[in-house]
């Protein structure tokens, strides 16, 4: 399930995405995750503030956890 908005380049929100997202940062030193994510469920924005771009991201990875004994 997806869902997405495309804004115009004079509106302040470029993009939303909603549902199964991807997050890709690339030359990111400093982020404590893999720097490529699929999968993900949330939703991600991409703004544009005049010359400043911010992309926002919230999102639930879920994992299955298993005890060995």
């Amino acid at each position: 399930v997806r869902l997405n908005y495309v804004g115009n380049e004079d509106e302040i929100i470029q993009r939303i995405d909603a549902g199964n997202i991807s997050l890709s940062l690339p030359g990111a030193q400093l982020v404590t995750f893999s720097p490529n994510s699929q999968g993900l469920f949330g939703v991600r924005s991409d703004l544009k503030f005049g010359p400043v771009d911010v992309v926002t991201v919230a999102s639930i990875e879920r994992g299955r956890k298993e005890r060995v004994s």
